[in-house]
């Protein structure tokens, strides 16, 4: 491996250890004011235990009115001076925590930075949350600890989700249709690129990370050619390259069009943003058929998975890897399940492919239980059909992956949970030698 990617994942390596210390506890200290200038206008964060912190900075304006399902328009400038100090609403979503409230108007972003400046500019972690891109939101994990201990810039985002962000339907413009959330986290991106320097950061080394959700919308940012340039380097924790094509996207958006009582795009729009949240869950899916990246388009024209394999992809050092208990929360529900009822939820996420994954993995009620190990978790299917699209496809041993023109090698943990078509087993480290397997 020539040195240059060798220090790239080396770099990548460390920040992806050190987001897994992310805390979600809020500062000790009492904070002070400071004040920073964007190319929109001056904004006064806080800071406090060697962090200074900025929450809810707009990075695009309101996808409101008749910006909803449309890309994300320029933010407007201000001349007060905008205080950063408390959390933005979250994206709406069906579940999950909104402690700091839900809007449509939801696109904004947090920076942390160290307190203490040098001169030169840190490398920047651009940090994509995880939720089956249904839920979640950026200010849900506290990167205080990583930006103070490491001389790192970290930036958080929201980005539109369920249907709001991944709705596709013949009436609506072919730049973004599917890919709404997509787009959000380019504008994201080139906020970045524009505005980290008065922070602190270097945008000249820019890593875009992301766990679940937030590693499929990794892998989607290295097969989209309008993100090029907008990051040099990658990390995909606990995800893969999952992607909807444009005709899947279609009947899905028709299917929920018909459910909301609606045959047109202007019907959709017409309807209060509530409504739509409250219409099957807001696009709320299973494991593999919930929202997705939608491939077809300019802002995907390849499936990511083709993209990388075939050397499409941008050409920077990516580091793959996954948590450890990334489904086992999932598992819960089917602890007890007969098999009456594992089958039907099988059938349910999987469709025409149940017959095969029920032909490799057995039954709750006809496995063999072994202590610490729940014998009903199934290749991609852990849960309740509505818990929420996170189906990684992460392989476990040390590879070769083909980014851009050259190949890379990526590094993984120990074999635990990660459901895939491609390979995957049941939730224990446990698990006999001859547990099946599921293979394409």
């Amino acid at each position: 491996m020539r040195p240059l990617v060798r220090q790239g994942l080396a770099g990548l390596a460390g920040l992806l250890v050190l987001l897994t210390v992310m805390s979600v506890a809020p500062a000790s200290a009492a904070p002070s004011p400071l004040t920073v200038t964007t190319d929109k206008g001056r904004v006064t964060g806080a800071s406090a235990d060697g962090v200074d912190r900025f929450f809810g900075i707009p990075y695009a304006a309101p996808p409101v009115g008749s910006r909803r399902w449309q890309p994300p328009a320029p933010a407007g400038a201000w001349t007060a001076t905008r205080q950063a100090t408390s959390p933005s609403p979250h994206c709406l979503q069906f579940r999950g925590d909104t402690g700091a409230g839900m809007s449509e108007d939801c696109l904004y972003l947090n920076v942390y930075a160290p307190s203490h400046r040098t001169n030169r500019p840190l490398p920047v972690m651009f940090w994509i949350h995880g939720g089956g891109f249904s839920s979640g939101a950026g200010e849900t994990a506290d990167a205080s600890r990583i930006a103070e201990a490491n001389d790192v810039v970290v930036v958080t985002i929201n980005y539109r989700l369920g249907v709001f962000g991944f709705l596709d339907l013949p009436g609506l413009s072919k730049q973004g249709a599917g890919d709404y959330g997509l787009l959000d986290l380019e504008a994201a991106l080139r906020w970045t690129q524009r505005n980290i320097g008065a922070f602190g950061g270097d945008a000249s080394r820019v890593t875009v990370g992301g766990q679940s959700a937030g590693g499929h919308s990794v892998c989607a940012l290295l097969a989209s050619p309008p993100a090029r340039g907008l990051f040099s380097g990658a990390i995909i924790q606990s995800g893969g390259c999952p992607s909807h094509t444009a005709e899947q996207a279609v009947a899905r958006g028709k299917k929920y069009a018909t459910a909301a009582s609606c045959s047109d795009t202007s019907c959709l729009r017409a309807k209060p943003a509530n409504e739509l949240l409250a219409t099957s869950g807001g696009f709320v899916g299973g494991v593999l058929s919930g929202p997705l990246p939608v491939s077809g388009g300019p802002e995907l024209p390849l499936p990511p998975s083709e993209a990388v394999r075939t050397g499409k992809a941008a050409n920077v050092p990516l580091l793959i890897g996954h948590t450890r208990d990334e489904v086992r929360s999932w598992s819960l529900p089917f602890a007890r399940a007969t098999k009456t009822q594992y089958e039907r939820a099988v059938r349910i996420e999987f469709g025409a492919q149940a017959g095969t994954v029920l032909a490799h993995y057995r039954s709750a009620s006809t496995a063999t239980r072994t202590p610490g190990r729940t014998p009903s978790v199934i290749c991609g299917a852990t849960a309740a059909p509505s818990t929420g699209s996170e189906a990684a496809s992460i392989t476990t041993s040390p590879v070769r992956r083909r980014v851009g023109n050259r190949a890379r090698t990526s590094t993984s943990s120990t074999t635990r949970t990660r459901p895939s078509r491609a390979a995957c087993r049941p939730v224990s480290t446990r698990a006999p030698r001859t547990a099946p397997r599921c293979r394409t």
